[in-house]
């Protein structure tokens, strides 16, 4: 026997120790793979032996679907995670209906494979936005509260932009040492008047923004962001402001009363992956 012969026994004998009812596929490119558009979607494989051990596999991953130039185009990816189990990795090159996913392992399907989906499956870039703001979140699982959010909005809960709007602006348009945007938000579009020299962060919050309005009906707001590395609004001692102001940052601390946001290259990795 020689060693081909010898890895192909060897390949057969650990398929048939793995079955389908051993192996875990989760993750969101399947469970809101219709209500949560992202640049990649993404979902888990984790497959057992009869002794419970996780194995590393090859899997085979197919999409059937159509689109307006045909058949569903998809680009698959799979990643090791290293401890046995592996990310599969999706990007739809344009809206798709009528998906059906399969998870394959040899021949044999895994989990509940084949995933259907009646309805659509979109692009990030598509502007198709499905539901407002709360009823979106309900339906793709957002927690309901985050400590950090609620801690900072704390000295927030009532602000009255038509007064605060020109004490902003006049505290903070200082364009050598100060960028900052006033973001306003009127029937799901964007707008915004940006102060300061360096103004080229707000590339991120843009994104972050355009994002949302194409996935869901955001309400009518107003809100300032820093784009500074450093957060503005402090507390106390002879830099306190005549605040606090509402203002949204990267970055914050125990002495200041900026509203932190994800950083920047987490908002990059998130909607350009």
């Amino acid at each position: 026997m020689n060693l081909l012969q010898v890895l192909f026994l060897a390949l057969v004998q650990q398929l048939g120790s793995i079955r389908g009812d051993d192996t875990r596929v989760w993750g969101p490119g399947l469970e809101l793979a219709d209500k949560l558009p992202l640049n990649a979607r993404y979902f888990f494989v984790e497959s057992r032996d009869g002794a419970g051990r996780i194995v590393p596999q090859q899997y085979r991953v197919l999409f059937k679907g159509h689109s307006r130039i045909g058949s569903c185009r998809v680009k698959i990816e799979q990643i090791d995670r290293v401890d046995g189990s592996s990310i599969i990795r999706y990007k739809l090159m344009e809206t798709c209906w009528n998906v059906e996913i399969h998870v394959l392992l040899g021949e044999r399907h895994l989990g509940q494979s084949p995933y259907r989906f009646e309805g659509k499956l979109y692009t990030e870039n598509c502007y198709c936005p499905q539901a407002p703001l709360e009823d979106w979140m309900e339906q793709i699982g957002c927690p309901s509260e985050d400590v950090q959010i609620n801690s900072d909005l704390i000295p927030f809960r009532a602000v009255n932009f038509s007064s605060l709007r020109p004490r902003i602006i006049q505290q903070y348009d200082k364009p050598g040492s100060v960028s900052l945007c006033d973001y306003v938000v009127k029937d799901n579009q964007i707008y915004r008047t940006c102060y300061g020299r360096y103004t080229g962060f707000k590339m991120y919050m843009d994104a972050i923004l355009l994002s949302l309005a194409r996935k869901t009906l955001l309400p009518d707001m107003e809100l300032f962001v820093n784009l500074g590395d450093w957060p503005l609004v402090t507390k106390g001692g002879h830099r306190r402001t005549t605040g606090p102001y509402p203002i949204f940052s990267w970055c914050g601390s125990e002495d200041t009363f900026d509203i932190v946001m994800p950083t920047y290259d987490l908002v990059e990795a998130s909607l350009e992956a």
